[in-house]
């Protein structure tokens, strides 16, 4: 439906239309009372998306003698599909709290480590269990002749291992917890000493990455999109709320009849 209102509205029209869509998304913010400075910003964004997707909508329409829908709505779909992701990035940020979003991550992370062979192409080491638990096991890889490994018995040995971890990770390792959340932990420590420019440019790279994964997935989208606003354009012209007409002797147009 969005090509179809992107094209057909007049300028004036569709900026006032513009800034009521593009502000809907965040109603669920405003009525939580967690708005703040970064979601204007956020806004004029989703604004100037939806701008960029009407003038491309409109630059191919104006370059098309006979109109082809696959080629008018599918130059401004990426501009729509970024524009969405934005929306719906910015509600699950906001509504989901940091706590919950890390306990997402240890769960995830919890469902990865404890299915079995999970790493056996390069070991036979499992990853459930405590770290304690998981040192132990590869302390009895590398030391066969310690047979079964106790933790009293072989407390020593334990901890320098663990020593040599909390090293290499720059976290304290205590043993008792489980390695998805001493990752977690330790990445949230190691982000906190990192620079504002380091930050930045794990931002960007972030950044360009899911770029990446969007232009791949605008593929599908464009398909979808194409297809959905297709069918709405021949209901209403069925419904004679629009037609096509030739403009010239040449150029099809559509208007409101």
């Amino acid at each position: 439906m969005l090509p179809i209102f992107f094209l057909l509205l007049p300028l004036k029209d569709f900026l006032v239309w513009n800034l009521v869509i593009s502000f809907s998304t965040f109603i669920p913010l405003l009525l939580s009372h967690q708005w703040n400075k970064i979601l204007w910003l956020i806004w004029g964004i989703i604004f100037v998306l939806f701008l960029l997707s009407r003038v491309r909508i409109r630059m191919e329409y104006d370059a098309l003698i006979n109109l082809q829908w696959i080629r008018i709505v599918g130059k401004s779909s990426f501009y729509i599909l970024l524009a969405l992701a934005i929306s719906l990035s910015t509600l699950t940020y906001f509504q989901a709290n940091t706590v919950s979003i890390e306990q997402e991550g240890t769960k995830i992370l919890d469902s990865i480590f404890s299915r079995t062979g999970i790493i056996q192409p390069f070991s036979n080491l499992q990853l459930s269990g405590t770290v304690d638990d998981i040192l132990g096991k590869y302390i009895e890889q590398q030391i066969p002749d310690l047979g079964d490994f106790d933790p009293v018995i072989n407390q020593p040995v334990l901890q320098e291992v663990r020593s040599k971890l909390s090293e290499f990770l720059k976290y304290p390792v205590i043993g008792n917890e489980k390695l998805s959340i001493l990752i977690v932990e330790s990445l949230k420590s190691r982000w906190q000493t990192f620079s504002s420019y380091l930050r930045i440019m794990f931002g960007i790279i972030i950044f360009l990455v899911a770029l990446s994964f969007l232009k791949f997935f605008n593929i599908i989208f464009s398909v979808i999109l194409i297809a959905i606003s297709w069918a709405f354009l021949q209901i209403l012209l069925t419904l004679k709320y629009l037609k096509i007409k030739r403009v010239g002797i040449e150029k099809q147009e559509i208007i409101i009849s």
